[in-house]
């Protein structure tokens, strides 16, 4: 084994973190600068504001559901969940029926969505 005082051990323990710390940050320059959130349109060009605002919850995205309001990641993850789970929505009064989603909620919302 290698014979290394105190000192040269700190040295390559923070050349070490250095480079991993360094790898990190191109990685990041690299691919992680690069993401970008894509906005959709919900409805073809023309097709009227109201139809352009309405998202189906049959069908919509993770990034979809967060753009309706007082829904965030977390609520939007347990719409889909409940849909992949108990089949698509018969009426949009079911999103109810998702932990979270109370009456006042549902009224925030209500207008925006949509099952076809």
């Amino acid at each position: 084994m290698l014979n290394l005082t105190k000192y040269e051990k700190a040295i390559i323990t923070f050349l070490a973190a250095s480079a991993l710390l360094g790898g990190g940050i191109l990685y990041y320059q690299k691919v992680g600068a690069r993401i970008e959130l894509e906005v959709l349109p919900l409805a073809p060009e023309g097709a009227g504001i109201q139809a352009a605002r309405l998202v189906n919850i049959n069908e919509a995205t993770l990034h979809e559901l967060v753009r309706l309001p007082g829904i965030g990641p977390v609520l939007a993850r347990r719409i889909i969940d409940y849909r992949n789970l108990g089949g698509p929505f018969k009426k949009v009064e079911d999103i109810k029926n998702v932990k979270g989603i109370g009456q006042e909620k549902f009224e925030q919302v209500r207008e925006l969505l949509a099952i076809e």
